[in-house]
């Protein structure tokens, strides 16, 4: 389903996935979020955590099917590399990478990223001298404002465990530098040590260290497209993928993201982005 999904993203074509007994169309989205109005530009992807380009080859080979832009798989892990590592250095290495194609991308190029890939993808937007070209940016799946617990699909034991763990250590200096998932770990009732030592997240989205020209780039974008997924329950809060949290630190309820300090200080240029119609929201199934 995620194939048909891009597909219908980036192309003007309407791209049907057929399952059992199911009809998916994404004809309500087409207004929105076509990537190239009138041209083709390269786009560039980014895997997930643990992932490489290898792993989402069949992705790449259907966009290259569909598409006459030039797709380009940047390989900034790979695998455990990308875990063992704090997401900062990963930034750096992908932005060693994508500097090598300058030549290509200088014209404009779209940004795609999965999970947190999406946020070495914002990183390159926003800290990398080639940024200044991305024209659109697109995530799947990927917990802007952080999490709040261990990602996982179901409830264990080792999960509890890992959590509790989790709580005590997640802001030690050699963990957040060697553990690259505890750099977007915001921890329940610690709010304030995630602004003194979180080493990555309150950086990249400007609440520590306010950086005006990540601002600048994030507002210079002609879309901002955010993909999430309704029955997601790997992530807490869903909302963070939508740039949205929690509305009290009682953590009882989520927050869109015109409703966060992020947006009501325009502290990315979110706000300006909405105002401008700029921001494309999908929940999907």
């Amino acid at each position: 389903m995620r194939i048909s999904i891009l597909l219908y993203l980036l192309s003007y074509h309407s791209i049907k996935f057929i399952g059992d007994h199911f009809l998916f169309q994404l004809a309500p989205y087409k207004k929105h979020c076509l990537l190239n109005e009138g041209k083709e530009i390269p786009l560039v992807i980014f895997p997930g955590c643990n992932d490489w380009c290898p792993g989402i080859d069949y992705f790449q080979w259907a966009l290259e099917e569909n598409l006459n832009s030039e797709i380009i798989c940047i390989e900034y892990g790979p695998k455990i590399e990308s875990v063992m590592n704090s997401l900062e250095l990963l930034i750096e290495r992908a932005c060693s990478i994508v500097m090598k194609y300058e030549t290509t991308l200088r014209h404009g190029f779209n940004i795609l990223g999965f999970s947190i890939g999406g946020l070495i993808a914002r990183g390159i937007l926003q800290m990398c001298p080639i940024g200044e070209y991305v024209e659109k940016l697109i995530t799947l799946g990927t917990p802007h404002m952080g999490i709040i617990k261990v990602p996982t699909h179901k409830k264990s034991i080792l999960v509890d465990f890992l959590n509790q763990v989790t709580y005590y250590i997640n802001y030690f200096s050699i963990i957040q530098k060697f553990v690259g998932p505890t750099n977007i770990v915001r921890v329940v009732f610690k709010e304030y040590e995630f602004l003194e030592k979180d080493i990555f997240l309150g950086k990249l989205n400007n609440e520590i260290d306010f950086n005006i020209e990540y601002r600048n780039r994030f507002k210079r974008l002609k879309k901002l497209i955010l993909v999430g997924y309704t029955e997601d329950t790997y992530l807490e809060p869903i909302k963070s993928v939508h740039f949205g949290w929690f509305k009290d630190q009682t953590y009882s309820q989520q927050s869109n993201y015109n409703e966060t300090r992020l947006y009501a200080f325009d502290l990315l240029g979110i706000r300006h982005l909405h105002k401008n119609n700029r921001i494309t929201e999908i929940y999907l199934p």
